[in-house]
């Protein structure tokens, strides 16, 4: 039997409460996406597998697909609600703040490229 305080637990119990609210949207953001893409490439390989139908199997990962690109969604947009936030901190001068102008930029630019992943996961492949 483990251990119920493995020092693996407890760094990665530790490491998760030491994380801003941006960085735990940014992981939870990755996880959806991965998943976003590994169901739609199992969905694409169903359909072509199936003489292009894949019938109620494809239907239902198609659903999930889309429950799962509005739950990513909405992390973005908690994730662009966290930028806004930190922008006004900045703007008003706060001093002893956890983030400089410089992180600020990298999460502008993270939370366009969630943006970005988001739309490719949306647009349908082509075909051939």
């Amino acid at each position: 039997m483990r251990n119920a305080s493995c020092p693996r637990a407890d760094k990665k119990r530790a490491d998760d409460e030491a994380t801003d609210e941006f960085t735990r949207l940014k992981k939870l953001s990755s996880k959806q996406i991965g998943e976003i893409r590994r169901t739609i490439t199992e969905r694409d390989e169903l359909i072509s597998s199936s003489s292009g139908s894949g019938g109620h199997a494809s239907v239902q990962l198609s659903a999930r697909i889309r429950e799962l690109l509005r739950e990513v969604q909405d992390t973005h947009g908690l994730m662009q609600k966290c930028v806004a936030k930190e922008e006004k901190k900045l703007a008003k001068g706060k001093r002893d703040l956890p983030y400089t102008q410089e992180d600020l930029e990298a999460h502008r630019e993270i939370t366009e490229l969630v943006g970005k992943h988001i739309v490719e996961c949306q647009v349908p492949a082509a075909h051939s």
